[in-house]
């Protein structure tokens, strides 16, 4: 037994030493088909396996493989790659063309009827395939869900398109999808196709990853769209979001925001060929600055575009002052009117420096589902100044209905300055200041529906008659902004 493993062990060294020492030459233009026994993969070169070092291939030729994928089947393509200077490129049967990376290693997943591989060989360099041909699932129960105009989009995750999910609208149907919050679950978005209709046998457009990397929306040609998971049970984690394309219509760009690393992280709008959007998923995050020309405005929305919605507009001049801010609703929307931003998050309170009531520092607090009519909208929030400060607040009062209730303390110190408590008999909107170091606000539905507490603060020293004319144009400002 040992003799035999020994002569293996020998036997593959060599077999390996071959392949990586010895560049190969193709064949230039080869058709694949599958093999009369689908459950054996073709490897390319034939005498590689995935087991092996990354074969070379020699310098100075051109190779073209088409692999043929017959109806009802997909594909498995493995691939592993050093390019150096020359170029890789797959076409798959949508027309959608990738072009591998200097070094590669990925896994994609293409449909019928064939995929073509391309080789550009300047250089010596590297590069071994592996395909394996797999039935797809005949037996198919699919579920639909809706999307409607002026509404909350649909979220889906990895994993449930097993049997495949039917999206129907009002209009046309929007598609975005978000990456994995699992970075080695990203190769597996292309594992969920797109068919441009209300089944798979209509049109396929392409698969996740594809939309995910185009950082934009796919819009179907009709009412329908059909998502569809190759390999039931497979649960990426990412977030695909649906809506009717009406409320995202106007914009010439619409883009999902996520970060890789929640803590810190950045993302661009371009409005430069007309209005720009980019739309944000839970959790709470913070703003904490915002880069972007004098004459620019960027606008912030609770769930989707409305006046209801509304949650603040962004200029270059007051980004210095109303921020940081804090965003917890399910869906955040931002709308830049022209030119470019960038938009800096934070996942973080502390390192947002959330809580800081900082000389000049303009706010607003409103609960998670502010603009939607919701029994769930629970708010409690804080904020706090080193120094003794002018604190300004205005609220509307339009969020208080039957048993709601919002009650806004501010201290100095243990000592309290103001202590009120708002309900639906008698709450006007208005402004109210008090000299103190903290700001608490907290609002109850109490089982009643509402639209939710909007809150805005200014936080001023406490020590000049500059602060109080500053205080008096605040106030004038904030009475008109929240005025009914």
């Amino acid at each position: 037994m040992l003799f035999r493993f020994l002569n293996l062990l020998i036997f593959y060294s060599l077999a390996a030493q071959v392949v990586s020492d010895d560049p190969y030459n193709c064949a230039g233009t080869q058709t694949i088909n599958p093999p009369v026994d689908t459950t054996k993969s073709w490897f390319y070169p034939a005498n590689w396996n995935d087991t092996l070092p990354t074969p070379q291939f020699a310098g100075n030729q051109n190779c073209v493989w088409t692999i043929n994928v017959p109806k009802g089947w997909f594909a498995s393509w493995t691939v592993t790659s050093n390019t150096r200077s020359s170029v890789i490129k797959m076409t798959d049967s949508t027309g959608y063309v990738t072009t591998l990376t200097v070094a590669s290693e990925d896994l994609y997943f293409l449909m019928d009827p064939s995929f073509k591989v391309e080789l550009q060989a300047s250089d010596v360099g590297q590069l071994g395939m592996q395909v394996t041909w797999t039935q797809v699932n005949p037996k198919l129960y699919p579920s639909t869900s809706k999307v409607h105009q002026n509404s909350l989009p649909l979220s889906l995750f990895g994993g449930d398109f097993d049997n495949s999910t039917v999206i129907t609208a009002d209009t046309q149907v929007s598609l975005l999808a978000f990456p994995s919050n699992i970075l080695d679950f990203l190769p597996y978005l292309r594992v969920t196709q797109v068919y441009d209709g209300d089944s798979i046998n209509a049109k396929h457009v392409g698969n996740l990853y594809q939309i995910m990397d185009s950082r934009t929306n796919f819009v179907s040609s009709g009412k329908s769209l059909t998502l569809f998971s190759l390999f039931p049970g497979l649960n990426t984690h990412n977030l695909v979001l649906l809506q009717d394309y009406s409320d995202v219509k106007q914009f010439k760009s619409y883009q999902p925001i996520y970060c890789v690393l929640p803590i810190n992280c950045a993302a661009s709008l371009n409005a430069t060929q007309g209005n720009a959007a980019a739309i944000r998923y839970w959790p709470t995050f913070y703003i904490t600055r915002i880069d972007m020309a004098t004459d620019n405005k960027l606008s912030v929305y609770n769930g989707y575009l409305g006046d209801a919605h509304k949650l603040t507009d962004y200029t270059s001049a007051n980004s210095k002052t109303d921020l940081p801010q804090k965003f917890n609703g399910k869906f955040t929307v931002f709308v830049l009117d022209k030119g470019t931003a960038t938009i800096m998050f934070s996942g973080n309170p502390q390192s947002a420096n959330w809580t800081a009531g900082f000389d000049g520092r303009n706010g607003f607090l409103a609960s998670a589902n502010y603009g939607l009519m919701s029994k769930e909208q629970s708010l409690t929030d804080q904020i706090f100044s080193s120094s003794l400060s002018d604190i300004t607040y205005s609220f509307n009062s339009a969020s208080l209905l039957g048993n709601a209730t919002l009650t806004v303390l501010i201290k100095d110190g243990q000592k309290v300055s103001q202590d009120n408590t708002y309900t639906a008999s008698g709450a006007k909107s208005g402004t109210v200041t008090s000299t103190g170091t903290s700001l608490t606000v907290m609002y109850e539905t109490s089982g009643t529906v509402t639209s939710g507490p909007y809150v805005r603060f200014t936080f001023v020293k406490h020590n000049s008659a500059i602060g109080s004319g500053i205080l008096l144009a605040v106030g004038i400002s904030l009475w008109r902004m929240l005025a009914i």
